[in-house]
């Protein structure tokens, strides 16, 4: 009967509310009390300096640091060998280690049946370039998080990743995965499986690398792969080797300047200010975030590093004179002083920012949901929905960002601005990864750069006074350390590079004469500690610092999160020859040599590192300083001040002061000299040596 009908129907309806009211009660109570509920036992990474590795102190997985007892007892145990590769200020790594690694089955796995060893890349850089060392610049994968297994010998077998977008990436789908590389491993013993595809890819990009090139790329055909690489809505995202689908956005620095260098304002202006009108500028507490997970810049990833705001920095302030753009200036001032009012502490900068994003890929301190923002704003929602995106439908992660520039300059634009702030700093900030003398002395160059670009006192003083912290820990030091807080670790390529350009562009701010005595001795034993097996390609550690028997040493023409090291070199050291060209010091490599060693390494690489990723961009861009070979001159009693003053007038080539350096320039008449290819023309007035510096399009 009908009414019988009715009556099922309501009492399922009820069995069923009550049922899903009681799993939602419940979820809501394991919710509540996950907080309260202790963690397990510390294991032995609890003690590690690494935040990285300390992250994984409560999980019941036998985490180890990868070192020498562990491939002893790999050896003892036949067992392979789960690296993983991440860093504290990776959300990669931070789901990884919330979903994969507690779930039980593949825990109970892991400790069966594999030794697992963490490496965090900020405390050990050399192995974010390690593996597939070239051709991982136009693979998905991403750099900052990846792991691999390695033979009970040490040597490398695979890769642990997705290999295809579709591909699951869950516990169950890791652990078949993990069972099948067992079973490979045991077939290569048995001769029935040849040598594993990821490690013969790796041997293939380090003989490349250290092959000299048959040709140098002209700026133009650079120009040309780049242009592939770029995307429908700016930026270069990176892509499937197999398949063009964008995978994330990171922020292009050095691609964005190589077009500078060359002059490419078209280009630049298309390609970058997509970036800068995204949410990956952070109007909360000024900077830059590290990278979007879309191609479109709609979504990002909260996490801040110190390196790539400093970079962000110091090339937003030469963009700002060349596009003759006051909004890259503002945003160029926010992140100077992001690092030196937030990130700055003691006179060093930690290497990140970390960001938790929680729902929706909101952070509690940058992210104003609905009732979070009707309690900020009350009457002024309108304005931050209208003129800062903050509307959840288009925006999930409520991050404020500015569409168009100029509704900077309504009142209540910046007023709710204000609010957004006071409310975010009720929620304290977490920075991680303190000491790094590579993190602080590139913090240093930038900072100092970028100050003296736009005539702001204040990011030269700060730069200033990281450089003294360094130098007050490692001035005197025969070998560099990697962390100025433990000084117990030897240094790395990374290290004395970017100690190096720390002194240059305080020589270049102040006319010091130590602080390039200092820089030039760091670069000269730069490139003689790490030379590695080719004179002009010099590798990220020396083979003493390697932990296994998979090669770390070995060079690095990708720029990960900064300017590869092979990039640095070439740029340094046509610098440093620039400015020391007069001397003859037996004791250390002179301006020439310099010069020819810079050139030479240019011609080393060449085309091997002309691929269509944003990646490689840095030794090109290096690549164009040498070609090009213009430094600006000041001349005279007040050649420190001239200098300074006539900095921001050039942003495509180095003004340097004839401060106690060059003995063929000082007795010259004062004033503005332009050397060109090492022909000297001058003295010149301002506006005619700004023509003759000015990059011609290739």
């Amino acid at each position: 009967m009908p009414h019988r009908k009715l009556v099922h129907q309501h009492l399922r309806f009820s069995v069923m509310s009550t049922a899903l009211a009681f799993v939602v009660a419940t979820a809501f109570i394991i919710l509540a009390l996950r907080p309260l509920i202790p963690l397990p036992e510390p294991n032995e990474l609890a003690q590690s300096a690494s935040p990285y590795l300390r992250m994984a102190s409560h999980q019941k997985i036998k985490w180890r640091q990868l070192d020498a007892e562990l491939f002893a007892e790999a050896r003892r145990l036949d067992r392979p060998i789960l690296v993983v590769v991440g860093a504290a200020w990776s959300r990669s790594a931070r789901l990884a280690d919330q979903f994969v690694f507690n779930d039980l089955e593949l825990r109970v796995f892991l400790n069966r049946d594999y030794l697992c060893a963490r490496v965090d890349i900020d405390e050990r850089p050399d192995w974010a370039n390690a593996l597939h060392p070239l051709s991982r610049a136009v693979s998905r994968w991403q750099w900052e998080y990846h792991a691999w297994v390695l033979e009970p010998d040490g040597t490398l077998f695979t890769s642990v990743r997705r290999k295809f977008p579709e591909q699951p990436f869950d516990p169950n789908s890791i652990r078949g995965h993990l069972q099948a590389v067992r079973r490979d491993i045991e077939r290569k013993r048995r001769g029935d499986l040849e040598v594993a595809a990821e490690r013969e890819q790796t041997a293939n990009d380090v003989r490349q690398l250290l092959q000299d090139a048959t040709t140098v790329p002209s700026a133009a055909e650079v120009r040309e792969a780049l242009f592939r690489a770029a995307g429908i809505y700016g930026g270069f995202p990176i892509r499937l080797a197999e398949r063009p689908v964008p995978a994330y956005q990171p922020l292009a620095v050095q691609a964005w300047r190589f077009l500078l260098l060359t002059g490419d304002q078209e280009a630049l202006s298309a390609s970058l200010d997509p970036a800068l009108r995204s949410p990956i500028v952070d109007w909360v507490d000024g900077g830059f975030r590290r990278q979007a997970t879309r191609n479109d810049w709609k979504r990002v990833e909260l996490d801040k590093l110190a390196v790539v705001n400093a970079e962000m920095a110091a090339l937003l302030a030469r963009t700002s004179v060349l596009l003759d753009d006051p909004y890259h200036r503002q945003l160029a001032v926010a992140a100077c002083e992001t690092l030196f009012k937030r990130f700055m502490h003691d006179g060093l900068v930690p290497s990140a920012r970390i960001g938790f994003e929680g729902y929706r890929g909101r952070g509690p301190r940058s992210s104003f949901g609905p009732a979070r923002l009707n309690e900020v704003l009350g009457d002024l929602q309108d304005v931050g929905l209208h003129k800062l995106n903050l509307d959840h439908t288009l925006n999930p992660q409520m991050l404020p960002y500015i569409s168009d520039p100029r509704v900077l300059r309504e009142p209540n634009v910046q007023r709710v601005l204000h609010l957004l702030r006071e409310s975010a700093a009720l929620v304290a900030p977490e920075y991680k990864g303190d000491g790094y003398l590579d993190v602080n002395a590139l913090v240093a160059a930038r900072l100092i750069e970028a100050g003296r670009q736009l005539g702001f006192e204040q990011a030269v003083a700060a730069g200033s006074q990281i450089l003294d912290a360094l130098n007050d820990q490692v001035a005197n030091a025969e070998i560099l350390p990697h962390n100025v807080l433990v000084r117990n670790d030897a240094g790395f390529l990374s290290d004395y590079l970017a100690y190096s350009d720390a002194c240059l562009q305080r020589f270049l701010a102040t006319g010091n004469r130590d602080d390039l005595e200092r820089g030039h001795r760091r670069l000269d034993e730069a490139i003689q500690r790490f030379r590695g097996f080719h004179p002009f390609a010099l590798a990220v550690c020396t083979p003493e610092m390697q932990i296994a028997s998979t090669s770390t040493a070995i060079p690095e023409v990708v720029d990960n999160f900064r300017e590869s090291t092979s990039a640095m070199a070439i740029r340094l050291a046509n610098a440093y020859g620039a400015l020391t060209r007069d001397r003859a010091d037996f004791s250390r490599l002179d301006g020439d040599q310099l010069t020819r060693w810079a050139g030479s390494s240019v011609a080393h690489f060449g085309a091997t590192v002309l691929v269509e990723s944003p990646m490689t961009m840095g030794i090109h861009a290096a690549a164009q300083e040498v070609a090009q070979n213009i430094v600006v001159f000041t001349v005279g009693p007040n050649a420190v001040a001239e200098a300074n003053r006539i900095a921001p007038r050039f942003p495509t080539a180095m003004v340097a002061p004839v401060a106690g350096i060059r003995a063929d320039l000082a007795p010259l008449e004062p004033g503005v000299y332009v050397s060109m290819r090492n022909e000297l023309k001058g003295p010149l007035p301002l506006a005619e040596a700004q023509v003759l510096t000015r990059p011609i399009r290739p």
